[in-house]
Order: structure tokens, then sequence, then C-alpha cells
């Protein structure tokens, strides 16, 4: 079995595209055969935006919410603080409670839940994630989650909560870990 998938990882990453095809289009099958054809997109509102298709102009449809406000313990080099600012702080359940519930009141779909890393890389959700389920089922929120490297305990908790999505951090390189996110940590 190791063997098998050894070789079809080999393919993948060097296989021709004459090799690849037939994998691409089998996978595109299944993948139908399981799923819709509906792809749902969701725009944070952390930066203003236009396009042809779509304007971001209301502020309450899909917040980002900072639960360690301006706070980062690693200040990465593709981020350097800069995102938090444009992010509406939550720093306790109690007021991420109430923001979401602004949102809800407002007629928002939903809020990304990020904020700073802590010094093992991860965003410090927690002590959120009782309140992030009691926004899945109070109000019926789209809950989409930033955790930076994830752990254990936290994958298992936001999948108790029911998370609509989670943006992770799947660092391959570790010079990446060290020079890109400040991390002491390996791949």
């Amino acid at each position: 079995m190791s063997d098998d998938i050894d070789s079809l990882l080999d393919l993948c990453f060097n296989g021709s595209e004459e090799e690849l095809t037939p994998l691409f289009e089998k996978a595109f099958e299944v993948s139908r055969s399981r799923f819709s054809n509906v792809l749902a997109l969701h725009a944070p509102g952390m930066v203003h935006y236009s396009t042809d298709f779509h304007t971001a102009t209301d502020p309450y449809r899909f917040p980002s919410v900072s639960i360690s406000g301006s706070g980062c313990s690693l200040s990465c080099e593709h981020c350097s603080r800069k995102l938090l600012e444009t992010m509406i702080p939550a720093t306790t359940p109690e007021m991420l409670w109430e923001t979401c519930l602004k949102v809800s009141e407002k007629g928002g779909e939903g809020v990304l839940i990020s904020g700073g890393s802590t010094p093992k890389g991860n965003t410090p959700l927690l002590d959120f994630i009782p309140t992030i389920k009691r926004v899945k089922e109070d109000l019926g929120l789209d809950v989409v989650v930033h955790t930076g490297v994830v752990y254990p305990d936290v994958a298992e908790g936001l999948g108790d909560a029911g998370v609509d999505g989670a943006m992770l951090d799947i660092i391959g390189d570790e010079a990446t870990l060290r020079e890109v996110y400040h991390l002491d940590l390996h791949v």
C-alpha cells in the first residue's frame, strides 16, 4: 500500500500533462458524483474592492474579526500585523458574541474569525470555541476561521462547533517557517 501511494505521489508531482490528464478527469468525475456544481465563495471584508461582478458595499455581510485585536507574537513577513488593522477586534468570547450578534442583526451572512498568532504559530481559538458553536447554533451565521498552525485540540473543537470552513497554514519548507513565519518548528 505504501509503495502504491508513493508511486502515485511521484506521478502527481513529476508526471507529464499526458500522464496526469486521466487522473484529473477521474478526480472531476468523482467530485461531481459526490458534490454539486455549486461553488460557494466568501469575500471577507478586510479590504474594499470592486470587480465587474461584485462590489463590497456592506461592511456587515461577511466581516473579518480578530480575536487577538492588533496583537501578534510573530509579525510574519507576509502580513506584519497589517491585516489585523482592518479587522473588528473581539478579544474575549463575550466581545465575539456581541460582534456576531450585531452582524446577524444587520443582516450579515457570516464572519471570518482570525487574529494574530501566538508564539506557537496558531490563532488562539481554543477559548472561543464555545462561542463559535453558539454563533452557529443560535445565529445561523456562516463561520470561517483562520487557525494558523492547527493543533489537534483546536481542530476537534472547531469540528464539534460546526464551522463552515477553516483556513490553515500548510508550510512545506523549513526556511519558510524560520524566515517568513519566524517559527522554530519543523515541517
